[in-house]
């Protein structure tokens, strides 16, 4: 058995690819600059496979993937002969190359070899080993080799003790061992009056010194530069029509270093971009449309999206009744999950999500015509991820009175490649192109199928429809109807027992059996899944005077194998430390200054805002900016026109102005390097 590519059902696709890790020492991390961040987005979640030409970059629980759930360790007596994150292989930005840093104290040779599993941080039933492909011939370090099935060690020899770096090319079958590579990362930000900043994109960074390389910012106004030799360096920026409050910096590297630029507004920005016509769509003629009616089954209708991703042979209103069974969950990841009521919604005399009956009254199932869920905007989120197109959201809230509990739904899709629409740059020009004159807004809603629909509105479901109808991605198992849902998340207090507000992400995967806990049928369901980027609130070490040592991991991991790079937008969260739910009506910061290895402020608020709970809350905003009861796009009032009665502060203050940004590098950067999308988290954000 040798490295093949999987067709595997590498349930987090991407959660991997939003959020990449590095697992790279921070040595130097206590001189990092501190500078203000703030929470750029929702989240980062995870997706089914989308078949033969992406299984190869899926990948479980962020390691990679050979064939179904399978993790990757090197165990030497440097790292230790007992699979654990310590020694697990982690992905970095490149889909074929991951990482491990560890450190080599021993006086003699070291003896190392690599093991796949099928259990997580455990030996499992299934176990293939993989050896230098001259396991007789020790490997001087630093130095590379390749990759062979095998049972055997393989000698490696040190120059020195000390910590060390791991990279394995996945496609390529070799690895190498050397000295760890060094970082630079920082953001370009515009500030704001109230607090926090805007990132710039399109920022051209140049790096002098040891090494010379030159870089562009990302959506989130983030740069970086990697395996760069230790000494000093000059990092410049510059942008056509943007003056910057110091255009260079010098730069000391020992491992890992930070260096935040600011920007002056306008920065390059300029009003081509509406962003109320093409980056975030309340307009009520556009939410009330007739396309947004479950009634009359409209393609932008919460009924509508819920059957394009039903598979065959199951009622849509059945697929409904499994997603809302996921509530009465009591565990998820190995955490305790407290059950929500989904009876709250379709229980009771008048029930808010009424059934529909046979004429006996025998069997009744869920009346999907009348799904209680009200559209509330359509976001164009182009800006996200380094790989791809980014995404396309439909966000729903509980049609119910103000004063009553609330809760949203968001359909999160990737924006999928085609012959018309080939990559990010395109999707971006197709949404921009809802700000042309040829497109102008309707007046008021049409309710009326049968009438004429505005130039707007026909070419704003044009692009919805290229990415929620089903037969956009291809079909899988847990995905036979090919939807390009990426995952479905819920913010809610609706459902509460005790009045707590609670966040939970699902994705399409397959019931093994008929289990109300999880489906109430066999096949693929939309099923509770661990939210991205977000640790057990059980594990803040904020809430305890002697926090326990798996908190003190946490802790660890954060500086050990994240610092510059949660900074940078890098890191992922290890999957065993992710909650099945988020669950706080307010939730402290997180914070770890009473742990072993405290984190400097710029770094834990980097780690607190790409959690669910930290982004929406302590983490999102200045305490100017407050959110209207943890949602960006409160449910409890009536949008208008440019979004300012729904959006919360941080959307309209610090994002839109982001995104514009972003929008504007990438239409302008014609033939040239263009900057890519920004990981979903709040690194320098989320």
């Amino acid at each position: 058995m040798g490295f093949n590519r999987s067709n595997s059902i590498g349930s987090a696709r991407a959660a991997a690819r939003k959020s990449p890790s590095g697992a790279r020492r921070s040595a130097a991390l206590a001189a990092l600059l501190v500078a203000p961040l703030s929470c750029v987005g929702a989240d980062p979640a995870a997706s089914d496979g989308r078949g033969d030409d992406e299984a190869w970059i899926e990948r479980s629980t962020e390691a990679l993937t050979i064939n179904s759930d399978s993790f990757v360790y090197f165990l030497c007596n440097s790292t230790g002969h007992t699979p654990s994150e310590s020694n697990r292989l982690k992905s970095t930005q490149d889909p074929s190359i991951f990482k491990l840093s560890y450190t080599y104290n021993l006086s003699y040779a070291d003896s190392c070899y690599f093991l796949q599993t099928n259990r997580l941080n455990d030996w499992g039933t299934t176990q293939s080993r993989f050896t230098d492909r001259s396991p007789s011939t020790p490997l001087l370090v630093p130095a590379s080799d390749a990759l062979t099935p095998g049972s055997q060690t393989f000698g490696v020899s040190y120059p020195a003790t000390g910590p060390y770096e791991l990279t394995v090319n996945w496609p390529q079958q070799t690895f190498s061992i050397g000295a760890p590579s060094n970082l630079i990362t920082g953001r370009v930000t515009v500030p704001t009056a109230a607090g926090g900043g805007w990132g710039v994109s399109g920022v051209t960074v140049s790096l002098t010194g040891p090494r010379a390389a030159s870089a562009l910012t990302d959506a989130n106004g983030v740069y970086r530069f990697r395996g760069l030799p230790a000494g000093a360096y000059t990092v410049s920026v510059a942008k056509s029509g943007a003056t910057f409050a110091a255009s260079s910096a010098a730069v000391q590297v020992e491992s890992s270093s930070i260096q935040d630029f600011t920007c002056d507004a306008p920065c390059g920005n300029d009003a081509s971009i509406d962003p109320a016509r093409e980056l975030v769509i309340t307009h009520p003629a556009v939410v009330n449309d007739w396309r947004s009616s479950s009634a009359a089954n409209g393609p932008w209708s919460f009924r509508f999206l819920l059957e394009q991703m039903t598979p065959p042979g199951v009622d849509p209103a059945t697929f409904a009744q499994g997603w809302l069974n996921q509530f009465l969950a009591s565990s998820s990841n190995g955490f305790a999950v407290a059950p929500r009521d989904p009876a709250a919604l379709t229980g009771g005399a008048a029930p808010l999500w009424p059934s529909v009956c046979d004429a006996g009254g025998q069997s009744c199932k869920l009346d999907l015509a009348r799904a209680p869920f009200k559209l509330l905007a359509i976001v164009n989120r182009a800006d996200l991820h380094a790989a791809g197109s980014g995404e396309g959201r439909l966000v729903y809230g509980l049609d119910v009175a103000p004063d009553r509990p609330q809760m949203t739904v968001i359909f999160e899709y990737e924006l999928p490649s085609s012959a018309a629409l080939p990559g990010r740059a395109a999707w971006v020009s197709k949404f921009h192109a809802l700000s042309s004159a040829a497109t102008p807004l309707p007046s008021a809603p049409n309710t009326d199928p049968a009438q004429p629909s505005s130039p707007y509105v026909v070419a704003l479901q044009d692009i919805t429809d290229r990415f929620t109808r089903a037969a956009v991605a291809p079909s899988t198992p847990q995905n036979p109807l090919g939807s390009a849902l990426i995952d479905l998340r819920t913010s809610e207090s609706a459902l509460a027992t005790d009045g707590t507000w609670e966040w939970r992400e699902f994705r399409l995967a397959v019931s093994p059996a008929a289990d109300p806990a999880r489906c109430n049928f066999v096949g693929p369901c939309l099923t509770l899944a661990p939210n991205a980027q977000t640790p057990d609130d059980g594990l803040n070490a904020a809430n305890f005077r002697f926090p326990s040592a798996r908190i003190q991991g946490l802790a660890a991991w954060i500086m050990t194998n994240g610092g510059a790079d949660v900074y940078g937008g890098l890191a992922t969260v290890p999957a065993s430390y992710l909650a099945g739910t988020t669950r706080a009506p307010d939730p402290p910061p997180w914070g770890f200054s009473n742990t072993p290895t405290p984190t400097p402020e710029n770094i834990r608020h980097a780690f607190g805002g790409q959690t669910c709970n930290g982004c929406h809350t302590s983490e999102a905003l200045p305490s100017s900016l407050t959110l209207d009861f943890f949602y960006h796009v409160t449910p409890q009032r009536p949008g208008g026109p440019d979004g300012t009665a729904i959006l919360s502060p941080f959307v309209t203050t610090i994002e839109i102005p982001r995104r514009v940004s972003f929008a504007l590098s990438v239409l302008g950067c014609g033939a040239g390097p263009c900057p890519v999308g920004g990981e979903s988290m709040m690194g320098p954000q989320r």
